[in-house]
């Protein structure tokens, strides 16, 4: 626990990014308990931590060595990964305001994608 907040559980290939003076974290690879798809942000001004409450329905599902960029200061976009049995060339876009995931692009075998 840090600062009285529950800390994420260990993992690795998380993929992370700052907005807005948060550090937003999806996924990893968690050992024993495997490919993850928690999300946690991380507030730099509390030093606390707590997990994103998504609202949507759909969300990415578990995998490992994604990417992840800042679209603007409300958005956040989740591309890709590992989730143990292939790997994913999907595109998903999180909103910060609404806290709702939504799928730009399914995975696809198609190299030149699906958009």
């Amino acid at each position: 626990s840090i600062g009285g907040s529950k800390v994420p559980p260990p993992r690795s290939g998380a993929a992370s990014v700052v907005v807005k003076g948060r550090l937003y974290m999806f996924g990893g690879y968690g050992g024993g308990t495997g490919r993850l798809d928690d999300f946690y942000s991380f507030s730099f001004d509390t030093c606390t931590w707590e997990e994103v409450q998504v609202l949507s329905k759909e969300k990415p599902g578990c995998r490992e060595n994604n990417g992840v960029v800042i679209g603007d200061s409300s958005r956040v976009y989740l591309f890709g990964g590992y989730n143990g049995t292939a790997w994913l060339n999907d595109l998903w876009m999180f909103d910060i305001d609404t806290k709702s995931w939504t799928c730009i692009q399914e995975s696809s075998d198609d190299e030149n994608g699906g958009i």
